[in-house]
């Protein structure tokens, strides 16, 4: 009997900002200049580096507001001078990916730049923050990630703290190890690894006596697999497991057949046993 730590894991995607040019007044002279500002606001006109004190006017909230106004301007006629957008401190969560194409581009003499305003440092990140985490089993916290936009949305990778955390998994991952420690292996005589033989199953595998346990609900894990050889890996979910005769059924084929002596382990469910 052993503990799976669940984690719904968003896939995250780091950016600092480029920090090319300055933002000196003169610079700012000889381009037209717009600012993104985490406490901005997109109806705005995004020409100032701060709220003014009306809280009238003031920088854009979002990137996509920026190059958005920027289109507006390349559709009245040719740029006539460079374009800066200056990105301020903070953290932005992008809810969609920030897309540029060809029409967003400048040109030698009237370059578009999105950059970081001076020193400071902002980050663009894919991801969304997670809170109101609750205990539910002994270390193994829990919350309700559909009641915070995540509904149907599938997630792979998971922060804390800066730090990105392992997917559960067993064997446990082994840091002292790590490839040749926290591995299960498939059961059968070995085969050379360069033989070919016809007919070769791509989606099965016997897993080892030793290794059996009683998974309720093996379909909503998975197997992460090196197939054949040593060098390529698969994730492929679970379809069945059938415990008399030590076979997991996978939901589609590897990349190649499934050998025995292929390392593997299931990941990604709670432990439930029957």
């Amino acid at each position: 009997m052993w503990d799976f730590r669940f984690w719904l894991l968003p896939i995250l995607c780091w950016m600092t900002m480029w920090n090319g040019y300055g933002s000196s007044a003169e610079e700012q002279t000889k381009a037209t200049t717009y600012y993104v500002a985490v406490n901005g606001n997109d109806t705005w006109s995004g020409t100032l580096a701060e709220p003014d004190a009306a809280k009238a006017d003031g920088p854009f909230a979002t990137l996509d507001r920026a190059r958005d106004e920027i289109r507006k301007l390349k559709a009245s006629g040719p740029l006539a001078k460079p374009v800066n957008i200056f990105v301020r401190n903070g953290l932005y969560q992008l809810g969609q990916t920030f897309k540029l194409t060809q029409a967003d581009s400048g040109t030698a003499n009237t370059p578009i730049a999105y950059q970081a305003y001076g020193k400071e440092k902002p980050v663009v990140i894919g991801g969304r923050r997670i809170t109101g985490f609750t205990p539910y089993k002994g270390a193994i916290m829990k919350t309700d990630v559909g009641s915070q936009g995540f509904k149907g949305i599938y997630f792979r990778e998971l922060l804390f703290n800066g730090k990105r955390q392992q997917l559960a998994r067993y064997p446990n991952y082994d840091a002292e190890n790590p490839y040749g420690g926290g591995w299960m292996y498939v059961d059968g005589k070995p085969v050379n690894m360069y033989q070919d033989i016809p007919g070769e199953d791509k989606h099965t595998l016997v897993y080892q006596k030793k290794d059996m346990r009683n998974w309720a609900h093996p379909e909503e894990g998975e197997v992460f697999i090196f197939p054949r050889y040593n060098w390529w890996n698969n994730i492929v979910g679970i379809k069945s497991v059938d415990r008399e005769k030590r076979i997991i059924t996978l939901k589609g084929d590897c990349s190649y057949p499934i050998r025995p002596l292929d390392r593997y382990y299931p990941e990604n469910w709670i432990k439930r046993t029957l």
